[in-house]
């Protein structure tokens, strides 16, 4: 039988009553728990079916998959996670993040030479390369 440990002798929050408090409280006669097979590590889960706080082995999560909203299935190196809203689960998927900087949506660079670099163009809305001068820097003229 589960039970909890008093400290005799210590202040509590709680009044004691009745002879239930007489150092050791059995969690499982509380009127919302049920306690069966005891094993090491479980832990007290609500249960909303039962209306019951009951013991359980699934309160560890150590995976995962040990999570009720992840889907890993075929899993490859470079994979990430990524939430599928028409499956309400986060999947394994494969990495679409850019991987060089021509591949952002708002930069548009054109035959790159050394010594360039990537100036905003409110025309286009996009980083473009150019050849750096005093004046693209700071807009002064010299």
């Amino acid at each position: 039988m589960a039970q909890i440990s008093l400290n005799t002798g210590t202040q509590s929050h709680f009044a004691a009553e009745g002879s239930d408090v007489q150092g050791q409280i059995d969690l499982d006669r509380l009127q919302d728990v049920t306690v069966t097979n005891v094993q090491n590590n479980q832990v007290l889960k609500y249960d909303t079916s039962q209306s019951q706080w009951v013991n359980t082995s699934t309160g560890v999560i150590t995976t995962l998959e040990d999570l009720s909203d992840v889907t890993v299935t075929a899993v490859t190196n470079g994979q990430v996670i990524a939430y599928n809203s028409a499956t309400s689960q986060w999947e394994n998927a494969s990495n679409t993040a850019p991987t060089t900087l021509a591949s952002l949506t708002d930069v548009d660079i054109t035959t790159p030479s050394n010594g360039q670099g990537l100036f905003y163009n409110t025309a286009t809305s996009e980083w473009e390369n150019q050849t750096t001068t005093v004046t693209l820097v700071d807009g002064g003229t010299y």
